[in-house]
């Protein structure tokens, strides 16, 4: 069985100023086998999520050679979440952007 946590935690803690791949070696060092990479920032305009940057695709392959260096697997993502079907939702063709590139990248990374 895999011992894993979610990114999530560490971010909302640091208010998003450390790494999501810092977060997951931090948690291989505590023992953690495994970690939720959590996109679920991805859709604030302030954020510092990856998926957000225009090299996201090389930020994904990128992170899915570091953490088999590190030691820690990612045993699942999470993608941001809105209601897609509300027709009042701000900005829908950008969250639906990141929705994409998270499947994107989580299949990247493994």
């Amino acid at each position: 069985m895999r011992i894993a946590q979610t990114t999530s935690a560490c971010r909302q803690l640091s208010n998003g100023s450390v790494s999501i791949l810092d977060i997951a070696v931090h948690y291989a060092l505590l023992g953690y086998t495994g970690v939720d990479i959590s996109f679920m920032d991805a859709t604030s305009s302030n954020s510092s999520n990856p998926m957000r940057n225009e090299k996201w695709v090389d930020w994904a392959f990128q992170a899915k050679d570091f953490l088999h260096v590190s030691g820690i697997s990612a045993v699942q993502s999470h993608a941001p979440i809105f209601n897609a079907f509300s027709g009042d939702i701000m900005n829908m063709e950008e969250k639906l952007e990141m929705m994409k590139r998270t499947i994107v990248a989580s299949g990247t990374i493994g």
